[in-house]
């Protein structure tokens, strides 16, 4: 109960921070919402089956260039819902039809496969200019605009950062029910031991197939989010730098954890903003940071972070009880 009021009070401060920000900062919070779902539908996967995807981006672009071309061609933002929905079914179903074939894969095979289909997703980006606008992308998408909400803009930072917001609530409610669920606890049975969980008579693939389904669900949803938050869309983010962004984020956090996505991809974006801002050579300290995090922190920040606290909670209540 502890651990869900102080996610509750950690949301109820970030409601309020953009009436404190300047539009900047507004929508780096924005940009670390967006990382965070797409951070936790990789940590789906890696860190509660055990499999790690490359090409996680896949989806994430697939969902956001449909959403792109709906906005562009017929709806210009005034039907949300029908844009928000499309993108969605786009990355479920393009999730459903590849995870038929690559959840049958294990280990660097599953890695390779995954980094081939964004590699594809990526090449077909470019290559289909009439449809995508090819390597230059497509640009003027309008954000949506709520008619029976007039008095919600989302055209600006703040009232855009209420609508990221709303929806990356309910992404995190639904994967924490998720993950606390007797499916979510199946999942870690089988990372844990695959063959003593298919001894015990569950359906292995399928549920490595659900939880991809699942896994891609969440990758178009920041897809969706990220589109509309730049108002352009190009390949880059089909790319395997964009996918390789979100698995740093996982791993300086601590796969397999609630808050390791929270606390890598809001660590991975402050400093991207902060290092950039004084060299162009930032992806290298980028590089250097995560290698140092790796040794001192081989299980990520969260389980770092936990270990403390509850080291210093318990030489407080030690020196109370003397």
């Amino acid at each position: 109960m502890k651990k869900i009021s102080y996610g509750i009070i950690s949301l109820a401060i970030l409601a309020i921070l953009p009436q404190f920000l300047s539009a900047y900062y507004t929508g780096i919070l924005v940009r670390i919402m967006i990382l965070i779902i797409f951070a936790m539908s990789i940590n789906i996967l890696m860190g509660y089956i055990g499999l790690v995807p490359l090409g996680q981006a896949a989806y994430f672009g697939f969902s956001g260039y449909t959403v792109a071309l709906l906005n562009l061609e017929f709806f210009q933002g005034a039907h949300p819902f029908l844009e928000l929905g499309a993108g969605l079914m786009a990355s479920i179903l393009c999730a459903a039809l590849l995870g038929l074939i690559v959840v049958r894969a294990r280990g660097v095979y599953f890695m390779m496969v995954t980094l081939a289909i964004g590699e594809m997703f990526w090449g077909l980006a470019v290559k289909w200019q009439h449809f995508t606008g090819g390597a230059d992308g497509l640009a003027g998408i309008l954000r949506p605009q709520f008619s029976f909400l007039p008095f919600w803009d989302l055209s600006g930072e703040a009232g855009f950062f209420y609508f990221v917001f709303v929806l990356f609530c309910l992404s995190c409610l639904f994967i924490y029910l998720l993950l606390i669920s007797p499916f979510g606890l199946t999942l870690s049975g089988i990372k844990e031991n695959e063959n003593r969980m298919e001894v015990l008579g569950f359906n292995i693939w399928l549920h490595k197939y659900i939880a991809f389904i699942i896994a891609g669900t969440f990758a178009g949803l920041a897809g969706i989010l990220d589109v509309y938050y730049y108002q352009f869309v190009s390949p880059e983010i089909l790319g395997v730098g964009n996918s390789i962004g979100a698995l740093l984020a996982v791993i300086m956090g601590g796969s397999g954890t609630l808050l390791g996505p929270v606390i890598g991809s809001a660590l991975y974006i402050s400093l991207e903003q902060f290092i950039s801002g004084y060299t162009q050579r930032w992806v290298m300290i980028m590089g250097l940071l995560f290698i140092l995090i790796v040794l001192f922190a081989p299980m990520g920040l969260s389980r770092l972070l936990s270990t403390l606290w509850a080291s210093i909670r318990n030489r407080s209540e030690g020196s109370e009880a003397t």
